[in-house]
């Protein structure tokens, strides 16, 4: 194992940020005026420019925004706020422990919403607040927590307590030929990881084993963004291997989740690979200065492994690093480039060279003037 992990470009494209971040300062002096219902609105402007047109009425009141399978209704109504997300509906499941569940959920992730029961069979978000305690930072905290919780535990739901959706999601499915090169890319990340796993156990480098996993992963949802219960389970592999448990037991648990991809149906594995219609994202928007921030260990680290020669190290930990990023952001399209350039050129040559190849592309990112030349460079091409 002479050579640093495959890349390959994501099968989704490049999706575009709809997040109008400029807009935000807008949103706090209304809420700060006291025009909550134009802070409100503005939030959904600052999400997406046309967003509040496209599913409010006509005196901006009501909302009505898809997002998977539900649906999140907004309303603005006697100096309150109003919003619900209808859920899952109950059927022949066991419900004790569906509901036992939606109680836990309840305690620990909801903390700005909960979800209710009505009807007697129908689980649903739930917020209110009135309209002068409707903080910006608030809403938005509780729209996405609705929506996050909702594209997690919808699947979960339905696989385990088989519960039913209220609603099928718009989806865009990839076609066949499409999906069968997704399914061989995916199968050979599986198997280059085994290989790694294998060689490092032999050398007794368990260290790197976290290495290994935590790219995996990461390279899986960079490659394709898996929905569907795969979704949830892949994101639940990824914050086991980063808890706090043992380092022992999450490595071998994170083993056991590579055979269960190892062995995952063809069939229901590609029954999950599509592309959704989403309201707030689950990913933040990307930020220059909080990037460097959460680099400068990872950076400080790779250049000390790069002085002792320790090229293998450096290129794990550049990789952690970089597939972290797409993982938890949307990234804007200069360091998007710049990364993934990157990558491809590092994918499979020897560990020296992958190392030199990331590192540079980490310090165009860390340096100011590096990163300002490579941004004005992109602004005039864009422009040409």
């Amino acid at each position: 194992m002479n050579t640093s992990p495959s890349f390959y470009h994501s099968a989704l494209g490049t999706t575009a940020n709809k997040m109008n971040v400029g807009y935000w300062p807008k949103v706090l002096e209304a809420y700060d005026n006291g025009n909550f219902k134009e802070s409100i609105t503005g939030i959904l402007k600052y999400i997406d420019p046309d967003l509040a047109a496209k599913t409010g009425n006509a005196d901006q009141t009501e909302f009505n925004i898809p997002h998977g399978s539900v649906v999140v209704s907004i309303k603005i109504q006697n100096d309150q706020l109003h919003v619900e997300a209808p859920f899952v509906k109950l059927q022949d499941g066991p419900l004790v422990p569906l509901l036992r569940q939606v109680t836990e959920l309840n305690f620990h992730p909801l903390m700005m919403t909960k979800i209710i029961l009505h009807n007697e069979d129908q689980l649903t978000f739930h917020f209110s607040s009135p309209l002068g305690m409707c903080e910006p930072y608030k809403v938005y905290d509780a729209l996405r927590e609705i929506c996050v919780n909702a594209d997690k535990y919808d699947d979960l739901f339905i696989e385990k307590f088989k519960a039913v959706r209220m609603r099928e999601p718009q989806i865009q499915r990839f076609t066949p030929d499409q999906l069968e090169k997704t399914w061989q890319t995916i199968q050979e990340y599986i198997t280059e990881a085994e290989d790694y796993v294998a060689y490092f156990e032999g050398k007794r480098w368990d260290a790197f084993l976290y290495d290994v996993f935590q790219i995996l992963l990461m390279k899986i949802d960079f490659y394709v963004s898996p929905q569907g219960y795969l979704r949830t389970e892949l994101e639940n592999a990824i914050a086991d291997l980063m808890g706090r448990d043992p380092y022992q037991d999450r490595i071998h648990r994170a083993k056991t989740f590579l055979q269960k991809l190892k062995n995952y149906n063809k069939e229901e594995f590609l029954s999950d690979i599509y592309i959704i219609d989403t309201f707030v994202p689950y990913k933040y928007s990307f930020n220059l200065q909080n990037t460097r921030n959460n680099f400068k260990n990872g950076y400080e680290t790779a250049q000390n492994e790069i002085k002792k020669a320790d090229y293998l190290g450096a290129t794990l930990t550049l990789l952690k690093d970089f597939y972290s990023l797409f993982y938890y952001n949307m990234v804007d399209e200069t360091p998007r480039n710049l990364i993934t350039s990157a990558l491809e050129k590092a994918g499979g040559t020897e560990w020296k060279d992958a190392a030199e190849i990331l590192m540079e592309a980490m310090e165009t990112i860390m340096n100011e003037q590096k990163y300002n030349a490579l941004a004005g460079s992109d602004s005039v091409a864009t422009a040409s």
